[in-house]
């Protein structure tokens, strides 16, 4: 099916926030190439993954004493002078791993002799520096780089292995349990971190390490508060500095809500998206060729039940769009109302799919709230859109229902004077008189 990706333009570059740097071959896209320049709530997000955001902490790094009295526990600015890693390493990479296109990005420049990390190295940077997890809707996917190399003279001029460790933050507003696991081409070690007491205190809460191309997982509950997830290699000499890993991180979600579908709804009957999902169902402009649920004019509130999500499509990141079709033969003021379970952008279009189509209006309506927009609209046919606000993970299958208020049948246009008619006595032939028969 060919699919063309598209620059986006405003809303859709503040919904998806600061995405300018990462793997240049990833794309993401959701529609066809534009005929107009006023679709940018429309059009998907085109160019690399997000970036994580970044979280940056006064805290100065711990000093050779300090990491003395740490050495086991791996969480100061290096290793401890004098102490030398275990005679361990690897050659060739046993395994190549492949990041999905909807993964986060961790975008940090690969290692090298000499490399001073500043840009997610935590407690081992200078201020501490930390990518910031955001809650999302589903698993959350990072893929990253790491390696081992000589940083130079240092701690008393006395040279010391290093490597690249990523640290990553998650902050909790209630207790969680938290599954992060992590498979890299390198010897792993990952650890959840207790980030409450900053980086004077740290506190290694668990710990768990796996060979090159095996996986590494944690499963653990944690209470309200900071906490750092930490992945690096469990060796210090060794590791290419372009060595992959992906972590994914599962129970860190914005706050769930039940959907129950009301009664009388229209159910969508689409089959939830999946990795190479090609939706003939409802993906408007989307789809190849272009189909839309149609949807009868009803004297009443039209409920439709959903779903949506996003997911990989031939190495391209796609959003499940989903179109629904009125067609009104006179002008009506039209409520258009949805409430998803997941951040979504929802709207009216109008237009052509082979010529120019637009928004005529669109908003954000975070997961498990609700939104509602009024139109005025002239005769004619409009798609009412829903999808994902953006190209965050959505697992597939997550649920919304909308309603529409005013999509009625047409009222025939009548006087008062024919209505009065039909109450009046019929006619009856004359008696008597005639034509002189």
């Amino acid at each position: 099916m060919p699919r063309v990706a598209i620059t986006v333009l405003t809303l859709l570059f503040l919904v998806v926030g600061t995405a300018a740097a990462g793997p240049a071959t990833v794309r993401r896209a959701d529609a066809p190439t534009a005929v107009s320049g006023t679709l940018d709530e429309l059009l998907p997000y085109a160019g690399r993954p997000p970036v994580l955001g970044k979280k940056v902490l006064p805290y100065e790094c711990l000093d050779g004493e300090a990491l003395m009295r740490q050495r086991q526990s791996l969480t100061g600015c290096s290793a401890p002078p004098g102490w030398e890693p275990r005679p361990a390493g690897i050659g060739s990479r046993d395994c190549e791993l492949v990041c999905s296109p909807c993964a986060f990005a961790e975008n940090e420049e690969n290692c090298y002799d000499g490399y001073v990390d500043n840009w997610n190295g935590g407690c081992n940077s200078t201020p501490a520096v930390f990518d910031t997890l955001f809650p999302y809707f589903g698993e959350i996917v990072v893929c990253g780089t790491s390696g081992t190399y000589e940083p130079g003279p240092r701690n008393g001029g006395r040279p010391s292995r290093d490597r690249d460790t990523d640290w990553y933050s998650i902050i909790l507003s209630e207790p969680r349990n938290i599954s992060f696991c992590c498979i890299a081409e390198f010897p792993l070690m990952i650890h959840v971190v207790d980030g409450s007491a900053g980086c004077g205190s740290p506190v290694i809460l668990e710990t768990a390490t796996a060979d090159s191309c095996e996986e590494a997982c944690i499963d653990i509950l944690i209470g309200p508060g900071e906490y750092w997830l930490w992945v690096g290699s469990s060796v210090f000499s060794g590791v290419p500095c372009d060595s992959d890993y992906i972590m994914t991180v599962n129970g860190y979600y914005q706050s769930s809500c039940d959907l129950p579908c009301p009664d009388g709804g229209i159910l969508e009957e689409e089959p939830p998206c999946e990795p190479d999902y090609d939706d003939h169902t409802n993906g408007g402009c989307n789809s190849d060729p272009y189909v839309f649920h149609h949807l009868d004019p009803l004297d009443d509130t039209i409920h439709v039940c959903g779903e949506s999500g996003v997911h990989p499509y031939q190495d391209v990141c796609y959003r499940d769009t989903d179109w629904y079709e009125i067609v009104l033969d006179e002008p009506r003021e039209i409520e258009f109302c949805v409430e998803p379970s997941f951040e979504a952008l929802y709207g009216v279009i109008s237009g052509d799919c082979d010529g120019m189509y637009t928004f005529i209006d669109s908003d954000v309506i975070q997961g498990c709230g609700s939104g509602c927009s009024q139109y005025a609209l002239d005769p004619g046919t409009y798609w009412l859109f829903v999808a994902p606000a953006s190209w965050y993970p959505v697992d597939c299958g997550s649920e919304y229902w909308l309603s529409v208020d005013g999509y009625t049948t047409l009222v025939e246009d009548v006087s008062w004077g024919s209505i009065k008619s039909l109450y009046r006595s019929p006619p009856t032939d004359p008696v008597g008189g005639g034509s002189g028969n």
